[in-house]
């Protein structure tokens, strides 16, 4: 799925992440559900804001079901605590709550959006994308792939 159309509104996710929490028991412990504004990842869970928060961009515009289940990866960091990452008490806590694939592939099909800044490289053809600035933005940086030098400029929007 390419298409930029928003499917769900965000209160379908909101309702779905609050039932889920609710059920493994998060929500009694002080946890709470936000969207963010990430364009590189689907899931986040903070432990120090006892917070689990999912993308907007890839929430809204991706199928319910793998919604579901980056919310129910990030629900089994939560429950294990810090530490574990993805090892092997987490992969059978995710499993044990209706996780359906603990390998932590990227499951959404929705496309990272362009962003505000972007470097080719003129070597490889590498691309490579930023979506904020910072004061290190305008520096010379080396591809990833063949170390030849790459500088981000501003797109056109």
């Amino acid at each position: 799925m390419t298409d930029l159309t928003i499917v769900h509104a965000p209160s379908d996710i909101t309702n779905l992440a609050y039932n889920l929490m609710q059920k493994h028991g998060l929500i009694s412990l002080g946890w709470t559900f936000s969207f963010n504004n990430r364009k590189k990842g689907f899931g986040l869970c903070h432990y120090g804001k006892k917070t689990i928060y999912l993308s907007r961009y890839f929430a809204l515009r991706e199928d319910i079901s793998v919604s579901e289940q980056t919310l129910l990866h990030e629900i089994a960091h939560a429950l294990v605590g810090r530490g574990h990452g993805h090892d092997r008490l987490w992969q059978l806590k995710f499993v044990s709550i209706g996780g359906k694939n603990p390998s932590c592939s990227r499951a959404t099909q929705v496309e990272n959006p362009q962003g505000k800044f972007i470097a080719k490289c003129s070597t490889c053809g590498a691309e490579y994308h930023r979506y904020r600035s910072s004061k290190h933005i305008h520096k010379t940086y080396l591809c990833g792939v063949c170390r030849s030098r790459i500088n981000f400029v501003q797109t056109v929007v």
